[in-house]
């Protein structure tokens, strides 16, 4: 299914269950299928999963320079189905998304907003510790003695990985989104069909450099904290997202929240450990 939202044309899955509804928004270099396990266990709900533009089999008409500009086209989104009260749930970069939408006339039909590996309010890591690590799984060889000079070379040198229009067909490119995904993503714990698809949903994302800008750029700038219920699912082995910029985003947005650091549980634990991250959820959905 797809509906024109300005400009792209939304991909988005609807089970039309008469019963009551949540939204699912993906994180970078992923798409709604992400969601596949999660959903299975998400009970008697009418479930929207839909690719934000440049990802998955959404359009990619316009350039995104920042998480707000990515949100407004979410917000005209749902907002098209005119429904009045209705539950949300983000994943990673999906989570700063909703941050966005608290700040919008939607925060009026949001009942509850759960966060499961989530973008802090200030953003991410900025790898500045790890990157030569990071590197290192793009197979990226003869790496010069410069790159030890500052994470400005580490972004050049990614952008030659994605100057190569990735494809699932590029053994390349393929090859080195399998080793950051298993490495950063699902910390070497998966299955070997898991890292498959989460590959291919990656490596179907249009202009991944930008995307990563706005994600290394963002702070939230709302200035009230809405009083809908939140839950913030984290796993306490996240490279991704770090405890501590969860726990100030916990902080910050305290009213009405909880947070739950999950151990062992990494940043694709949505993936992963679906159905005990459902069971979290499915109980916050029933209070």
């Amino acid at each position: 299914m797809k509906r024109e939202i300005l400009g792209e044309e939304i991909a988005y899955d609807d089970n039309q269950k008469d019963a009551p509804v949540i939204f699912l928004i993906h994180g970078n270099m992923t798409a709604k299928e992400c969601f596949y396990n999660i959903e299975k266990y998400l009970g008697e709900r009418r479930i929207i999963a839909f690719d934000l533009p440049g990802f998955g089999d959404s359009s990619f008409n316009y350039f995104y320079y920042s998480i707000d500009q990515l949100a407004w086209v979410c917000y005209r989104f749902i907002k098209s189905f005119g429904i009045k009260k209705f539950d949300i749930l983000g994943w990673s970069m999906g989570g700063a998304i909703i941050y966005e939408l608290f700040k919008t006339r939607l925060e009026e039909n949001i009942d509850h907003a759960i966060f499961i590996s989530a973008m802090g309010i200030n953003g991410v890591n900025r790898l500045d510790d790890n990157y030569k690590s990071f590197l290192d799984t793009m197979h990226l060889t003869n790496i010069p003695t410069e790159i030890m000079n500052g994470i400005t070379v580490y972004q050049e040198e990614l952008r030659k990985l994605y100057s190569l229009k990735p494809s699932y067909e590029s053994s390349f490119t393929r090859e080195s989104m399998r080793h950051m995904l298993k490495r950063y993503v699902f910390n070497e714990k998966h299955d070997h069909h898991t890292l498959e698809r989460s590959t291919k949903l990656a490596l179907k994302q249009r202009d991944p450099m930008d995307i990563n800008k706005a994600i290394m750029s963002y702070t939230y700038k709302g200035e009230t904290v809405p009083k809908i219920k939140k839950l913030f699912l984290h796993g306490s082995e996240d490279k991704v997202v770090r405890l501590e910029k969860i726990e100030e985003t916990y902080e910050f947005f305290k009213d009405s929240s909880t947070l739950k650091i999950i151990p062992g549980y990494d940043h694709g634990m949505v993936l992963t450990h679906a159905k005990e991250i459902s069971e979290e959820v499915n109980k916050f959905l029933e209070n």
